[in-house]
């Protein structure tokens, strides 16, 4: 395995590449969020990921695209025991097979060079072997860059990890995930998130005092209010996201809470790819008028509806 999980280098994009992320990303936005972005003079919160996507790539980027790279961000800033432990790591699917026996019991199954590509594995013993197998070498062969036009991801070297798969929350089918959004070191949005046991993904934002906000994802009826963590986990979160995003413009970073235990996740520079289409649209413009209070080093602003400043 090379020393370093991703390039360390940032080499120039081809242009016609680039260019080709510039029309792709363009049109799913108009597609998908129904406005053009604008990227040299960002207002709203997507058009500041925008700017990243398409005019200010950095080295970081690709190392917080790649979960290894993240591992070792997280290990220098917060140490490797705030993370869940690394099971493995395997090049070729076929490694992966000859370790099985040595998993445990449940694991999670991931790539290092995609988003939201995942296997739960909760019962090893009852599983598919062949087809986890499978779906593993898939991952292998695609390109996220490919799907997402996402250029930190584009040098991200493919291999395959697994972690220990965390009880589910009582009632729910997973355990409780929470992001915040992170401003040079400062939390200004608590996002929720728990999947039912039906399938169905509880989604809902929170502020720095852990109220639930009148703000969503989605258009459509709300979701039912999502549990707030406790003290314990949300002192420890506040703990963590500090020292992660300290000296970053911007940063998303996730939690993994398991009652007051609380275990580093994953990062992402580039949250919904640029799509987060919340609703009312007022929270995109809040959230990218306190990302240019932060690399202007001004007061943030207040929060839109009369929410607590964070």
């Amino acid at each position: 395995m090379p020393a370093s999980p991703y390039r360390a280098s940032w080499p120039l994009a081809r242009p016609i590449e680039r260019l080709q992320d510039w029309m792709w990303l363009t049109r799913r936005r108009r597609r998908e969020i129904g406005t053009w972005p604008n990227p040299w003079r960002p207002r709203g919160f997507n058009d500041w990921i925008y700017r990243r996507l398409l005019l200010a790539p950095e080295p970081l980027h690709a190392q917080l695209s790649c979960k290894l790279g993240q591992r070792a961000y997280k290990a220098q800033r917060i140490g490797e025991e705030a993370s869940l432990p690394l099971l493995g790591v395997w090049d070729t699917a076929e490694a992966l097979a000859r370790d099985w026996d040595g998993l445990p019991a449940a694991f999670m199954l991931k790539p290092t060079h995609g988003s939201s590509w995942y296997r739960a594995v909760p019962d090893k013993a009852a599983a598919d072997r062949a087809a986890i197998l499978a779906e593993a070498a898939g991952w292998l062969r695609r390109s996220y860059y490919r799907v997402s036009h996402e250029i930190g991801y584009r040098d991200v070297v493919p291999r395959l990890i697994a972690e220990p798969l965390l009880p589910p929350a009582p009632g729910y089918a997973a355990p409780w995930e929470y992001s915040l959004f992170c401003f040079d070191g400062r939390p200004a949005l608590l996002h929720s998130r728990v999947f039912e046991a039906g399938g169905r993904k509880l989604v809902g934002f929170l502020d720095m005092t852990r109220r639930v906000l009148p703000v969503s994802r989605r258009v459509g009826p709300p979701d039912a209010p999502p549990d707030p963590p406790g003290d314990a986990a949300w002192a420890r979160m506040l703990d963590l996201a500090g020292p992660l995003s300290r000296g970053v413009d911007f940063l998303r970073a996730d939690f993994l809470v398991a009652g007051d235990t609380v275990w580093a996740g994953e990062m992402t520079p580039y949250p919904a790819g640029g799509r987060q289409n919340l609703e009312p649209g007022t929270w995109d413009g809040w959230l990218g008028a306190v990302w240019h209070a932060t690399q202007q080093g001004l007061p943030w602003p207040d929060p839109p509806a009369g929410a607590p400043p964070p």
